[in-house]
């Protein structure tokens, strides 16, 4: 998403822009472990699975909001 704002003069423009990536903040989950399908669950002393067929690795989860502002100038 885009938004913008430009104000010209005679020989000057300024432009003002915001840009956003991921508005709706949607979850972008990464490829599951398909190596062998008969790779046994592991688990760390707390209880958490660690690895094994079909694991996601939560820590590849993508897809926060980010965003950046942009001012140009031409003259």
């Amino acid at each position: 998403m885009n938004l913008a704002r430009i104000w010209k003069r005679e020989k000057f423009s300024l432009e003002f822009r915001g840009e956003f990536f991921n508005v709706f903040n949607r979850l972008q989950l990464p490829n599951p472990n398909t190596g062998n399908p008969f790779q046994t669950t592991t688990y760390n002393s707390a209880g958490n699975l660690t690895g094994g067929f079909g694991y996601i690795n939560p820590n590849n989860v993508g897809g926060e909001r980010t965003g950046q502002f942009v001012i140009r100038v031409k003259f």
